[in-house]
């Protein structure tokens, strides 16, 4: 979808799965569909159904047990999203670590709306435990984790008896990442991905990079041959990143250097006696 800067898939509703047992896995990339939820699962949660939706219960430092979201349809790297005034609270309590502040434009008009990114200090679901998880106040009215939050599981979802299933996955200690480029992408096409906005003052923008540039390769991923979370992937890694882009019909190559913010804590993922 060109307005959310990711490509877009068809989705499955929980109307469809909510009386269906069903492992995910994202370490394979796989997912098994079961009779019913038996073996070695991991640690067992509520869930809580809403009309086409369910939710868990996290513990936030600051906040304390926090309704959040399973949404499947969240794609970005960070764990998920917290409400306005749940973000605006850590941000006082200097819980909540600042990364970034832009606006993006979303929905079918372009309107553009604020995105603040922060890591929290501590973020728990049942016993396990993660610090320094990025989080993002998209103005949204409910809290919520993605699909980020949840690759860093073997996830099983028991719809019949509201309960998921945790078991920490190779992904588990991932460190949480954010675009470090100010450059958003689109793709148009299999073919062309390119440049829908360059934030001022950005790495982006440092590089010579400008709106509607079409992006060719990101190092030595060709854009034809790599998905765009994985291109966003590239521009969220501290480093040094070759750019291949055309404008006006010439082919150019920029250095692209992406840093870390100073003074950012470190996120990392507590698996000690967690497991």
């Amino acid at each position: 979808m060109l307005a959310l800067g990711y490509d877009n898939y068809g989705v499955i509703g929980w109307e469809a799965l909510k009386d269906k047992v069903f492992t995910i896995d994202f370490d394979r990339g796989t997912v098994r569909f079961l009779e019913r939820a038996t073996g070695d699962l991991g640690a067992a949660l509520p869930l809580r159904q809403h009309k086409g939706s369910l939710s868990v219960v996290v513990d936030i430092e600051g906040l304390g047990s926090e309704e959040c979201l399973i949404e499947t349809g969240h794609c970005r790297f960070n764990a998920g999203c917290l409400r306005k005034a749940a973000f605006d609270k850590l941000l006082a309590q200097k819980l909540l670590f600042p990364v970034h502040s832009q606006k993006e434009t979303a929905g079918a008009f372009g309107r553009e709306v604020p995105l603040r990114l922060g890591k929290v200090r501590r973020f728990a679901l049942g016993k396990y435990t993660h610090h320094g998880l990025v989080v993002e106040d998209t103005q949204a009215k409910s809290s919520s984790i993605g699909l980020a939050y949840l690759s860093r599981y073997l996830v099983t979802i028991d719809g019949p008896r509201s309960t998921i299933y945790l078991r920490p996955g190779k992904q588990f200690d991932r460190v949480d990442r954010y675009d470090l480029s100010g450059v958003t992408l689109a793709r148009v096409d299999k073919e062309i991905v390119i440049v829908t906005r360059v934030i001022a003052q950005s790495p982006g923008e440092a590089a010579g990079l400008r709106h509607f540039d079409e992006i060719i390769a990101i190092d030595d991923s060709a854009v034809n041959q790599t998905s765009l979370f994985e291109l966003y992937r590239l521009l969220a890694e501290p480093g040094q990143r070759r750019v291949a882009f055309r404008r006006d019909g010439v082919e150019r190559q920029v250095s692209l250097v992406l840093l870390n913010q100073p003074g950012a804590p470190r996120g990392r993922g507590n698996g000690v006696g967690n497991r």
